[in-house]
């Protein structure tokens, strides 16, 4: 198939050849015929007027770049297939096609693109068509076999969805790129295609505006020359409140100026409320040092901080100045003091005739006052340690509280000094003590000699009385564990409750210690016992020869005794069911009754079982049988084998002899009535 590449310039219709019968004009989105004129359906933008469609020029303008009526369109293709040779488009694989190359488009701040893709025949895939501008796609299609003819060059078919419209997007600047990429066919023999109508058009700023928001004057971010930004409007000139800060740019003044030159803040005007301050600022509110005047802010006289006009009156001063009958003064008249919080002068308190720095800061005092001079305070009575001196507090010496002169009497002592007499002394006197509570020398109790602290607390004892230094108390007798050693109660051993000296004779002994031969132990001596009740080590039974608890608990006996640890006795024999050994009762075997030794031989059986020679056994021997009567395995009758109860009460019989059934007894003949069956040993 024959490709013709051909390209075209225009803005609106991009194709400049008729289109064929088969397609709109390129204002319309429907029509009954090609056109202007015979358009039904306009597309967004353009409104129909007498049967064409013309831009909406109250919301869109035409794309054109700064000095031109047209913009260059690159790269147009169209392909030539009989009677469809002025459709512009192409015939390839897989392509991109820059559509439209825009370098200097009108001031605008929203922009829309719309093209018509017409397919031809038919293709054997599926086909992706996106219209792309400043290399974001904007607007898509996806086309088929379905949208298409077998009648190759005979017929074309549009429908709504091969028209791509972008709507409006967002754009302000003055470059726009315009392209339309283009998928690939998988069988290039059978897939036609062209492109047709691409418009592009603009809603642009007011005329003033180089950039902008909306079209209005009032929505601009730059000018245009000779034009100036005003906040975001542009005009011939700066407004009031307003100074000219660039070529393009009015900058607003600040707060309070009507007027300003060079910088926001030189102002030569004031807006109502506002005072101009030094020629060059306005301010809602004079500040300290000044007053209105008119509309500017004056100097208030010297030393004032605030002022209703000049001279005077100053209503504050400023540091260093105190004010004083509405003037502001370096120094203040008798009686008052200069206060540097409110530099006011103030009075002084009534008990002063002079102060500083405070009311009560007083330097003299009036009638009836005493001046403390390290305070500045004028009282009433001068304070402990001090004494009134013709109006002025003085010092007692070091040692008083309080006195009636200096260096003495005193009447009253300071810490570390306590009044003995009239006098402060470091040391109380033998026989008193310093009261740490009164300050002054109290007498000890008159069982001490000395003592320390309080009466009781003594150093030293009087005569007939002993020291206890635990409390340091004087006692007529020592508590328990203590003994009289010398006037001094003396810590008996430390085992002893009760002593007469140290470490020995104790007299009794403390908890888990036992009294034997005046000393105290722990464990008692053999043949004694410790007798927790009375804390000494008592004696055991005769029998005994150790014992504990009690006499008769014994642990081991005299000779000729035997020890029953069943109940800690000594005991001439053994009782049943025990033996001798080695001095204690030993337990028998359990089948014994009574026993020479364990676990044998018995000499007697408990119930149950039966002595067989010397052992205890519960099922006796052959030829014996178990006698209850004496728990014994005697024997049976010579002629029984084995028998049961008595000797003659047989239940099987030796050989030669037959068992009678009816009395147990075994015969050499069975009685008459009976043979003997030999092979059992009985009479049947």
């Amino acid at each position: 198939m024959n490709k013709l590449w051909w390209f075209t310039l225009g803005l609106l219709l991009v194709a400049s050849q008729a289109a064929p019968s088969e397609y709109c004009s390129a204002y319309c989105f429907t029509c009954s015929g090609s056109t202007d004129a015979d358009c039904i359906l306009c597309p967004t933008g353009f409104n129909k007027v007498s049967g064409s469609c013309a831009i909406d020029t109250t919301a869109y303008t035409s794309v054109l770049e700064t000095g031109s009526s047209t913009s260059t369109f690159s790269d147009q293709r169209a392909f030539n297939c009989g009677d469809f040779s002025g459709l512009p488009g192409m015939y390839s694989d897989d392509y991109v096609v820059q559509v439209a190359s825009l370098t200097n488009v009108a001031p605008h701040y929203s922009m829309r693109a719309r093209i018509f893709i017409l397919w031809v025949d038919t293709w054997d895939a599926t086909n992706l068509v996106q219209l792309i501008v400043d290399n974001t796609m904007r607007a898509s299609a996806t086309y088929s076999q379905a949208n298409g003819t077998t009648d190759q060059c005979k017929r074309a078919l549009t429908d709504p969805s091969s028209l791509l419209d972008t709507g409006d997007f967002a754009h302000n600047t003055a470059v726009a790129v315009a392209m339309v990429n283009i998928s690939a066919c998988l069988d290039t023999t059978k897939c036609n295609w062209g492109m047709k109508d691409f418009i592009l058009i603009v809603k642009a700023c007011h005329s003033y505006c180089s950039v902008c928001t909306t079209s209005l004057q009032t929505d601009c971010s730059a000018c245009v020359s000779p034009y100036l930004l005003t906040g975001t409007t542009c005009n011939t000139t700066c407004g009031v409140g307003y100074y000219n800060s660039s070529a393009t740019t009015c900058t607003i003044c600040s707060t309070g100026c009507s007027a300003c030159a060079v910088s926001a803040s030189n102002c030569s005007a004031c807006t109502a409320s506002y005072y101009l301050l030094t020629g060059t600022s306005c301010v809602s509110t004079c500040p300290a040092g000044t007053y209105i005047n008119g509309s500017l802010c004056s100097s208030c006289l010297t030393g004032c901080a605030t002022c209703t006009n000049n001279p005077t009156p100053c209503q504050s001063c400023t540091t260093s100045y105190f004010l004083t009958a509405s003037t502001c003064a370096t120094s203040c008249p008798a009686g008052t003091f200069g206060n540097t919080a409110t530099n006011t002068c103030d009075t002084c308190n009534s008990a002063c005739t002079a102060c500083t720095n405070t009311a009560t800061n007083c330097t003299a005092c009036s009638s009836g006052y005493a001046l403390i001079s390290s305070t500045y305070s004028c009282v009433t009575s001068c304070p402990a340690s001090n004494y009134n001196s013709s109006g002025v507090c003085t010092t007692c010496s070091s040692s008083c509280a309080t006195c009636t002169g200096n260096p003495s009497p005193c009447q009253s002592c300071n810490s570390g000094s306590f009044l003995s007499g009239t006098t402060c002394v470091a040391s109380c006197p033998t026989g008193t003590f310093g009261n740490t509570a009164t300050k002054t020398c109290d007498n000890c109790d008159p069982s001490c000699t000395t003592c320390t602290n309080t009466a009781l607390n003594c150093s030293g004892c009087a005569s007939g009385y002993a020291l206890f230094s635990s409390n340091f108390t004087c006692l007529a007798s020592c508590p328990f564990g203590y003994y009289n050693s010398s006037g001094t109660c003396a810590t008996c051993n430390g085992s002893c409750a009760t002593c007469t000296s140290n470490p020995s004779p104790c007299q009794s002994c403390n908890s888990g210690w036992f009294l034997t031969a005046s000393t105290c132990a722990t464990t008692c001596p053999l043949g004694t016992f410790a007798n927790s009740a009375t804390k000494t080590c008592d004696s055991c039974n005769g029998i005994c020869t150790a014992c504990s608890g009690t006499a008769v608990n014994c642990s081991a006996c005299i000779s000729s005794y035997l020890l029953f640890s069943s109940n800690y006795t000594c005991l001439n024999s053994c009782p049943a069911g025990f033996y001798n050994s080695s001095g204690t009762c030993a337990t028998c075997n359990g089948s014994c009754a009574t026993c020479t030794g364990s676990p044998s031989p018995c000499q007697s059986c408990n119930t149950g079982w039966f002595l067989s020679g010397i052992t205890c056994v519960t099922t006796c021997p052959a030829l014996k049988f178990a006698n209850s009567l004496n728990n014994k395995c005697d024997p049976c009758d010579t002629a029984c084998l084995a028998c049961n109860g008595t000797s003659s009460n047989c239940s099987s019989c030796i050989t030669a002899f037959a068992l009678v059934p009816y009395n147990f007894t075994c015969v050499l003949n069975c009685p008459t009535g009976w043979w003997e069956k030999t092979s059992i040993n009985s009479c049947i």
